[in-house]
């Protein structure tokens, strides 16, 4: 008949294997988190940075425009010659400007209109944000195509005239209105970004809970694998009396375990040395090499100074002390022992054969 083998090992290489899974996906996880809070905290900042500038830009224009304005409301009353080319320099520098914020502006609003923002080399996807403020956007669209052909009108402009008094009027009717609009799509986009990072937080909950789960469940197959059999195993040595009972705290310290491993290792020494003495058996010795060798190996075992060995008469009434050997405490053994007789029934081995029953003697 084949012997059904079974091991521990496959048990413990799955709780292992989970432990392991764990430890990689909590720290996969970790990664994850940073590189996520990383990515939206820098999202975020490109995305208050991108609309302060948009403010900037409206402000600038405006600002510029009045500017403009004014120095061409000046040039009409100014006849010096050297004033004058002055003047139109200062319009001059002041057109470059409105120009340039006024095609920043626009770059801006032509990648919010497309759904994302682009940073450097990098796009931040806003399409969802703006979902949700597609009025605002409609709105700053058709305020900044107002805006942006009076600032062109401005730029175009030698002089005043009705078409300039008209881009005037209009850029400083919608300045306000365009950056109130501009604020209120961060606000939305921002608003998201909060909402997307509280979902994260709680995703980061639920994965975190799941892997703790796991580790608990890893431990506790880890107890009715590993340390329970062990702790069976460990009392039903102690009560063969191979080992010595320990006082173990609910808290085990360094100082309370290292006896017991001590003792652990004790124990399997002296499977060692019971190994040896049943091959010492097979190996034919005799009597008195097999009892010198308990002797000498199993007194920490059992407490003894002299062992010997006794032989039944052929009618099984007496006994003859025919070997033994001692450890010297007391003066005379085994000498005096040899060859003496006593008769069974003066001894408990005489209720031990007529009841047929074994005798184990405790606490030795």
């Amino acid at each position: 008949m084949k012997i059904k083998k079974t091991s521990i090992l496959g048990p413990i290489k799955r709780i292992i294997y989970i432990v392991i899974i764990a430890i990689f996906a909590a720290l996969l996880l970790f990664v994850y988190i940073q590189n996520q809070s990383s990515k939206k905290e820098y999202e975020d900042k490109q995305i208050i940075n991108l609309f302060g500038k948009q403010r900037m830009y409206t402000q600038l224009m405006s600002k510029d425009a009045n500017r403009v304005y004014g120095l061409m409301y000046s040039l009409e009353k100014v006849q010096t010659d050297e004033i004058r080319e002055e003047i139109k320099e200062q319009i001059k520098a002041l057109k470059e400007s409105m120009t340039s914020s006024r095609k920043d502006f626009s770059s801006t609003l032509d990648a919010m209109n497309s759904g994302y923002l682009q940073v450097d080399d990098k796009q931040i996807y806003i399409a969802d944000s703006l979902t949700n403020a597609s009025d605002m956007l409609y709105e700053i669209n058709q305020s900044w195509n107002g805006f942006s052909d009076a600032i062109r009108a401005i730029v175009r402009a030698d002089k005043i005239d009705y078409r300039v008094n008209n881009a005037f009027n209009y850029i400083n009717d919608r300045n306000m209105e365009l950056l109130e609009y501009s604020d209120g799509v961060l606000s939305v986009i921002l608003g998201d970004s909060i909402e997307s990072t509280k979902k994260l937080e709680r995703k980061v909950y639920i994965a975190i809970a799941i892997v703790i789960i796991g580790m608990v469940i890893s431990l506790f197959q880890l107890m009715r694998h590993i340390v329970l059999p062990f702790n069976h195993l460990y009392q039903g040595i102690s009560e063969l009396g191979i080992t010595t009972p320990q006082m173990i705290t609910k808290f085990p310290t360094r100082k309370k375990v290292t006896p017991v491993v001590k003792e652990i290792n004790d124990m399997f020494l002296k499977f060692n040395d019971l190994k040896s003495l049943i091959e010492n058996i097979n190996n034919n010795d005799s009597f008195m090499e097999t009892l010198d060798f308990i002797n000498k190996t199993f007194s920490s075992l059992i407490p003894y100074n002299y062992i010997g060995i006794a032989l039944f008469d052929d009618e099984k009434k007496t006994l003859r002390a025919s070997h033994g050997v001692s450890d010297g405490t007391v003066e005379g053994l085994p000498e005096n022992m040899m060859g003496k007789l006593w008769p069974i029934s003066e001894t408990s081995l005489g209720k031990l054969l007529h009841n047929g029953k074994p005798r184990i003697i405790n606490d030795l």
